[in-house]
């Protein structure tokens, strides 16, 4: 049972450090200028502890796979999706045209742009670590996993300021855990 927790918490952890840009935290000065290669670092070293930690617990295979999966999922910057009330304000930037679709799909509804920005990656993610790892059952997990995942975030958010800054990445990254675990 150790493990299981164990497991679950390094996830958050690491998702939560894959996500981590010092310039965007509570109190940081506006003025600071963005780092894009002290923000590629983090990222990096979250992603690749991920995939060690996969590495450590699964066949070579799904791990892999498992841990592209996860990179695909982490990698764009989704702000317009991903804003809360916390910063009070909107991404200085256009929406991506990921972003846009997302948006589109959802109706402007951003929960369930959200939930589509989740799905958009884990069900083609899931379905290929299943028929790599032989489980059939992983592609079943898509959907209440990217559910999960998008109501952790809202929950993270409504709490607002009472809660760490990096509260909903930490939640989040505890779904990975469980997905990791059940592969």
């Amino acid at each position: 049972m150790l493990e299981i927790v164990a497991i679950v918490v390094a996830c958050a952890l690491l998702n939560a450090l894959a996500a981590s840009d010092p310039a965007l935290e509570p109190g940081t000065p506006a003025d600071l200028p963005r780092d894009p290669d002290r923000l590629a670092a983090w990222r990096s070293i979250g992603i690749a502890g991920f995939a060690l930690l996969a590495l450590t617990l699964k066949p070579l295979a799904p791990a892999l796979v498992l841990a592209a999966v996860f990179l695909a999922w982490r990698r764009p910057s989704l702000p317009h999706l991903e804003a809360g009330p916390r910063r009070g304000e909107e991404p200085v930037r256009a929406p991506s045209g990921l972003e846009q679709a997302l948006i589109d799909a959802g109706s402007g509804n951003k929960r369930v742009s959200l939930f589509a920005r989740h799905l958009v990656f884990m069900l083609p993610g899931f379905s290929l670590v299943g028929f790599v790892a032989g489980n059939g059952f992983l592609v079943a997990l898509a959907v209440p996993a990217a559910f999960l995942a998008m109501a952790l975030r809202e929950i993270a958010l409504a709490i607002g300021e009472r809660a760490p800054p990096r509260t909903a990445d930490y939640l989040v990254g505890g779904v990975w855990g469980a997905v990791l675990l059940v592969v």
